[in-house]
């Protein structure tokens, strides 16, 4: 019941006999679009940032098929799905290319499907704390992560490692309807909101964990994004990383901040922003930081 009282007043749009919920706010062009992570909140992430993005540019976030407010769809979990998913959103909504695209986590490899397919319509990329298709391989190989391939039930230094990588640390305790985003206290709107649609996400969230392997595979053969203009931001505060081994955490970071660096070769025009003060949710943790990437790219266009 209170799930379906938070759906009052909100939009969607019909995306091909499902609908997915939708945030549209400012004016203006180009487009910047929020992409969100593995994360059963949806679009909620994003509430530091997109009203300061909105102040200056039009914006868009969205929820996923399946995820929060959105319908699930017959669509499989893929990243040419999703980019398909969200392509017909913007067009729907009356959101005209270029898009700037914005992608926390997960997003990172998901997004490259939407590059590949609209190249044309992306004027800009940020990617934020973003994941890499190579990242399942490369902690896999760690000598001191001695991670397995994601299948359930995931192994505690799997949790640990690719979990709070992949923003999706709450699915890692067993109260899930005690957690709370980073940077945020428990009475704060999205953790109010967020606990009554855990169970309704559920399903879809563990079909994109389930995905994973796919998704990050057909990533490795998508092609780069030419000279498109390039932010790559990493949290690099250990302490808000979510992994509480410092053993563990050292060799997870490192792996980390390769894959990160790797991230750079995607575009020759690339830039890499270090947010100190930040964990895995920069948009949460530092939130000025996003927005003045995003400013950077409309400011260079």
């Amino acid at each position: 019941m209170k799930a379906r009282k938070y759906k009052i007043g909100k939009t969607f749009v019909d995306v091909g006999g499902y609908k997915l919920h939708y945030k549209a706010m400012g004016i203006g062009k180009p487009t910047v679009v929020f992409e969100s992570g593995l994360d059963v909140g949806g679009l909620l992430p994003w509430y530091k940032v997109q009203p300061e993005v909105a102040k200056f540019a039009s914006t868009i976030s969205y929820d996923r098929a399946g995820i929060f407010m959105s319908e699930r769809g017959n669509k499989p979990k893929t990243g040419d799905a999703m980019a398909i998913d969200l392509y017909t959103l913007l067009k729907k909504t009356g959101h005209p290319g270029p898009y700037i695209l914005v992608g926390h986590s997960m997003a990172g490899v998901t997004l490259r499907s939407f590059v590949d397919k609209y190249p044309d319509e992306v004027a800009g990329v940020v990617f934020v704390d973003a994941s890499h298709p190579l990242q399942i391989k490369r902690f896999a190989t760690d000598p001191v992560l001695k991670i397995l391939p994601p299948e359930p039930p995931l192994p505690a230094k799997w949790i640990d490692c690719l979990v709070s990588n992949l923003g999706f640390s709450h699915f890692a305790h067993s109260d899930l309807y005690k957690h709370t985003y980073p940077s945020t206290v428990s009475t704060d709107h999205v953790n109010v909101i967020d606990k009554y649609f855990i169970s309704i996400s559920f399903p879809a969230a563990y079909e994109e964990i389930r995905a994973l392997e796919s998704i990050f595979d057909r990533a490795t053969y998508l092609k780069k994004f030419g000279n498109i203009p390039f932010i790559v931001i990493t949290g690099t505060d250990k302490m808000k990383r979510g992994v509480p081994d410092a053993k563990t955490n050292q060799a997870s970071m490192k792996c980390w901040m390769e894959l990160q660096s790797d991230h750079l070769k995607l575009s020759t025009n690339s830039q890499h922003i270090l947010a100190q003060k930040s964990g895995h949710f920069v948009q949460l943790d530092e939130p000025k930081v996003v927005i003045d990437a995003v400013r950077q790219l409309i400011g260079n266009r």
